[in-house]
């Protein structure tokens, strides 16, 4: 029998290269990452991190909440013994930016997480979107001039990148009609399960730049 295909994106090429994040700090925008989890307690910056809802320098995630600890892992979960995940860019540390208290987030939120220590944060990495399937919808002015002004005058100047799921509506709903997924100033990503089916919350649109491995199992046929 042939043996199934590992999934790959060719990341251990990259790695082999050097390519491993050394020196780069991801805003992980979210709902709280847990800092004690052994993959993650020795990569994040705390002096970088702050929680807009509580407007402290605590953003742990609420006790029901661990999507953005899941984010944190993908992305720069440390390279270690422990026969777990190992982050694409396990090299990078990360900025906890708390923006929901799982009920949501609001303009305020996101605004002051998308510019905030732009000087020091290089990428804003953001898994969430809005649910719609009802019609267009922009960003609001305020969020909008955060990433005008981060990708203008963040990274000294090179400016901020920003990652953005193109998401949450599934087969249902297009992310054309998603203003944070489909702006200009962001790199929209689709979501693919092992299995090579899109992510049930995945949406279809012409603003998507790369599609990229998720733990979602549950597929539509594409």
């Amino acid at each position: 029998n042939d043996a199934k295909a590992i999934p790959s994106m060719n990341i251990q090429k990259a790695w082999a290269k050097g390519y491993t994040g050394k020196g780069v700090v991801i805003g992980v925008v979210d709902g709280g990452v847990d800092i004690t989890h052994p993959d993650l307690s020795s990569k994040v910056d705390k002096h970088l991190s702050y929680d807009f809802i509580e407007n402290d320098n605590d953003p742990s995630p609420a006790s029901h909440e661990s999507h953005g600890t899941k984010c944190a892992g993908i992305a720069v979960a440390a390279r270690n013994n422990m026969n777990c995940i190992v982050g694409a860019s396990f090299g990078s540390t990360f900025a906890n930016l708390r923006i929901s208290d799982g009920f949501g987030s609001t303009s305020l939120s996101q605004s002051r997480a998308l510019k905030y220590k732009y000087a020091e944060i290089h990428i804003y990495t953001n898994s969430w979107g809005v649910i719609d399937g009802q019609g267009f919808e922009q960003q609001p002015p305020i969020v909008a001039n955060a990433i005008t002004e981060s990708i203008q005058k963040g990274r000294n100047g090179r400016g901020s990148i920003f990652v953005w799921a193109s998401g949450n509506g599934g087969n249902t709903d297009n992310c054309n009609c998603d203003g944070y997924a489909k702006s200009v100033n962001v790199i929209s990503i689709a979501s693919l399960t092992e299995n090579q089916y899109a992510g049930y919350y995945s949406e279809y649109c012409s603003a998507i730049l790369a599609s990229c491995y998720s733990g979602d199992d549950v597929h539509y046929d594409i």
